[in-house]
């Protein structure tokens, strides 16, 4: 997403907080989360971010790849993939801080949640 892809200076003194509006939201590649910004939908039930993102690496079949030091919170992720991996979240040596997510995964040959 454009705002988080637009954020160059986030630190632990400077810290962001995006805000995404209620809606649907189809992603046509991963939304890669930064350190020190902080990802807040309107609602699991309100805000999701989905798509058909299913490649045969793992590392890139993910709606969003979380990051330290950041929080996802309030949001719904769907990947309904179509190749070898659907995966909703992907954390490769990553721990954010995950509040209110519903994350489901499907359509893939092997599918995850997170």
């Amino acid at each position: 997403m454009a705002a988080v892809n637009s954020i160059t200076d986030a630190s632990a003194s400077n810290p962001y907080l995006v805000v995404i509006g209620p809606g649907v939201y189809t992603m046509g590649a991963a939304l890669e989360m930064k350190e020190h910004v902080d990802i807040a939908g309107s609602g699991e039930n309100v805000t999701k971010l989905k798509g058909a993102i299913s490649t045969d690496q793992f590392s890139s079949s993910a709606i969003v790849h979380g990051a330290n030091n950041a929080a996802l919170t309030s949001i719904a992720l769907e990947n309904t993939g179509g190749g070898e991996w659907s995966l909703a979240l992907y954390n490769d040596g990553a721990s954010p801080k995950l509040s209110h997510v519903t994350a489901t995964a499907s359509g893939g040959l092997t599918a995850s949640g997170s």
